[in-house]
């Protein structure tokens, strides 16, 4: 059960300051993707493991890693997965249309002598 609460814990730090950082780096005109990336450095070990440690090590101790890196990658999987969707339906869409196309005038000899 306590590693259900540090994991809500670590999500909800993790939400709050990509939800910041993005929100001040957009007053400045940078992209909020940006402020997420730069928030993901912020709580990483390279800087607030080291202003920090014991602070990080309360919020993101080691024992409790795998399965926030677990939903991280599951996260990712699921990105992934819907820019390749999204990127390729249109490919895939037009794909289709050609090869029904192509398959209705085979099929169809006298649409074929009409249209000719």
């Amino acid at each position: 059960m306590a590693d259900i609460k540090i994991l809500i814990v670590q999500i909800c730090v993790i939400l709050l300051a990509t939800y910041l950082v993005g929100w001040l780096l957009g007053k400045v005109g940078q992209p909020q993707v940006v402020g997420e990336m730069v928030a993901g450095i912020l709580l990483g070990p390279s800087l607030l493991g080291w202003i920090a440690p014991e602070f990080s090590a309360a919020i993101f101790p080691a024992s409790s890693l795998g399965p926030l890196n677990l939903l991280s990658q599951l996260g990712l999987l699921l990105f992934m997965f819907m820019i390749g969707l999204f990127g390729l339906l249109p490919a895939a869409i037009g794909g289709f249309l050609v090869i029904w196309g192509l398959v209705v005038f085979v099929k169809d000899p006298a649409r074929r002598r009409r249209r000719i």
